[in-house]
């Protein structure tokens, strides 16, 4: 299929709108965030959003959902580390190297769901300390996995971008591995919201495309279902919904 991510077109394109929406106070933090992603990626987020005839709200609640709506940062774009995925990806064959460094719900004399209780050490003599406690301890796990299994594996297990992609899905998004991938997020939002709505075109969800129908009828249960892989944290469809009413409200503003 032809990705977007090669139109030429798309790469030069203004990521702002012409006019920014001024959040009237008092609002809650959703909206305000929402307000954000607007302000930062509007021009792109509009362009897109009619090329698929889906509310441009609805896409901003996935940012909103997954990552706050977080300011982008170059070279430190939003990450999100999975222990439980780098456990299937390579920990299960080096069970005593990845016991050393880290453990998770269920594994590791660790309590809870394979999703819960991530943590990690870079040394076998300090304590384990959380992964998800910020982006630092997000990073700094990923950096122990890339030492230990190194780029190619480590990444596979990283979700990366305000929308938060699966790097393991780099193929559905246009890429042709999952460094270039990484490499690519973190230069700039513009591929965050392109990566977006090719992997929504490009994955099985069960139907290639579905992803995107699933977003233009605003059924967040079906797209929970299918937009993280098997083993990734569960998306909460209550989170989207709140995040799609926080977002539609917003867009009242614009």
């Amino acid at each position: 299929m032809a990705f977007l991510k090669n139109d030429s077109e798309l790469l030069t394109i203004s990521l702002v709108p012409e006019k920014a929406v001024v959040v009237a106070h008092p609002a809650n933090d959703q909206v305000t965030a929402a307000a954000n992603v607007y302000n930062r990626l509007g021009c792109l987020l509009a362009r897109l959003s009619i090329e698929h005839r889906v509310d441009m709200a609805s896409v901003i609640a996935i940012w909103v959902a997954q990552t706050g709506g977080r300011i982008f940062t170059p070279k430190r774009a939003s990450l999100y580390f999975e222990v439980q995925r780098f456990f299937s990806v390579w920990g299960h064959r080096y069970r005593q190297e990845f016991d050393t460094y880290f453990r998770f719900g269920g594994f590791n004399l660790q309590q809870g769901q394979p999703w819960e209780n991530h943590e990690y050490r870079e040394d076998s003599e300090r304590m384990y300390r959380g992964v998800h406690h910020n982006q630092n301890s997000e990073y700094a796990a990923l950096t122990m996995a890339r030492t230990l299994a190194g780029d190619s594996v480590a990444l596979t297990a990283a979700c990366v971008g305000g929308c938060l992609l699966s790097v393991a899905e780099f193929s559905s998004a246009g890429y042709g591995s999952p460094i270039e991938m990484f490499d690519a997020f973190q230069e700039s939002e513009r591929t965050h919201v392109i990566g977006f709505f090719d992997y929504c075109a490009a994955k099985p969800a069960p139907k290639t495309k579905d992803l995107i129908r699933y977003l233009r009828a605003r059924d967040w249960e079906h797209f929970a279902m299918h937009y993280p892989a098997a083993d990734q944290t569960p998306m909460e469809v209550r989170r989207l919904q709140s995040a799609y009413a926080s977002a539609k409200a917003m867009m009242s503003w614009v």
